[in-house]
């Protein structure tokens, strides 16, 4: 019986593309690494600057008042796999505090707004969601900073200037994040409202404690840039990654041999799969047998019968025993041979 191709067909593709997904599970989860732990934590000095175009305009008491901020704290209370439950003390010079606690998934943009840790070993070229590729968002460069405590740390420059969010004129964003751990060093953004076109609401942020490298106590508001790969300077919202090779770290290999693993995983199953649907029923076909022709017994008159006496003939007509020597049958006549 033949295979019924219509039908093998689409399973095939279901099985194709159900592994596709499994191998793009694989890619994105190998390219997120979490770089902070429970009980780190990392203080921010804020400052809020503001700009009109229109001469009459005021900066709003709100905006101002938050520059009378003492610091930012960000704490990690629990790390498990990718996700970080995220506690923030925002303290300011009068004593008064605002705490906050939110959970955030590294690797993914939970629509937070949190900005304030990444996942780890991103290198430029790469999303700076990894798990969440639908946004674009590509890291421009990686250099080498320096906050004047002598520790060169490998950093990630990232810029976006976003124009589809429906209340704003524009998003920018220009961040620097450390490469080893994923934690904001410095930001600027800058943010105009669509209500307010000509007024420009400006925050930059920088950090001045880190439990994982020393820090000084003051910080300089610019740090140096020792080196700078190649990269796109100017803000992005839409471009494509560039194709970059992977760092020989024992991290990326051991996430190149989990994408082998699986990618080998899903060929094997394909081809047992694929096998299986083929295979056709060993009762499907028979072999074909020669036909035989029924052997053509030609009698005559003088057949005899098992119950003829030695040395004659019975006649098949009246029974009579003829000798064998008689030609024709003694009594009825009949010729006894041909």
């Amino acid at each position: 019986m033949a295979m019924n191709t219509r039908k093998t067909v689409p399973v095939i593709v279901f099985i194709i593309l159900m592994c596709t997904s499994l191998v793009g599970s694989a890619l994105a989860q190998a390219s997120v690494s979490v770089g902070v732990s429970q009980g780190d934590s990392f203080k921010y000095d804020l400052k809020f600057l503001w700009s009109s175009t229109n001469r009459a305009d005021v900066a709003p008491a709100s905006w101002a008042s938050k520059n009378q901020t003492e610091y930012f704290q960000v704490n990690v209370d629990v790390a498990v796999g990718t996700a970080l439950r995220i506690s923030t003390v925002w303290r300011f010079m009068n004593g008064t505090e605002f705490n906050g606690t939110q959970i955030e998934e590294v690797g993914n943009n939970t629509s937070t707004g949190f900005i304030y840790i990444y996942a780890a070993n991103l290198d430029a070229g790469s999303y700076l969601f990894p798990s969440a590729t639908d946004l674009p968002f590509i890291i421009n460069s990686t250099g080498f900073r320096t906050y004047e405590n002598n520790e060169f740390r490998a950093t990630n420059h990232i810029m976006v200037n976003r124009t589809d969010l429906s209340d704003r004129e524009y998003s920018y964003m220009d961040l620097y994040f450390d490469k080893e751990s994923g934690v904001l060093v410095e930001a600027t953004l800058k943010e105009v409202y669509a209500e307010e076109p000509n007024q420009v609401y400006t925050t930059r942020i920088l950090i001045k404690e880190s439990s994982l490298w020393s820090i000084p106590a003051t910080p300089t508001s610019s740090p140096s840039i020792t080196t700078s790969p190649s990269a796109t300077a100017s803000a992005q919202t839409t471009a494509s990654p560039s194709t970059t090779q992977a760092s020989e770290t024992p991290t990326a290999n051991a996430d190149m041999l989990l994408i082998v693993l699986v990618i080998v995983f899903v060929i094997i199953i394909i081809i047992i799969i694929f096998i299986f649907l083929t295979r056709r029923p060993k009762n499907s076909r028979q072999p074909s047998k020669p036909e035989t022709k029924p052997t053509e017994t030609v009698t005559d008159d003088t057949e005899t019968t098992e119950d003829a006496s030695p040395g004659l003939i019975k006649c098949k007509k009246c029974g009579f025993e003829n000798p064998e020597s008689n030609e024709f049958c003694g009594k009825c006549g009949k010729r006894m041979h041909k």
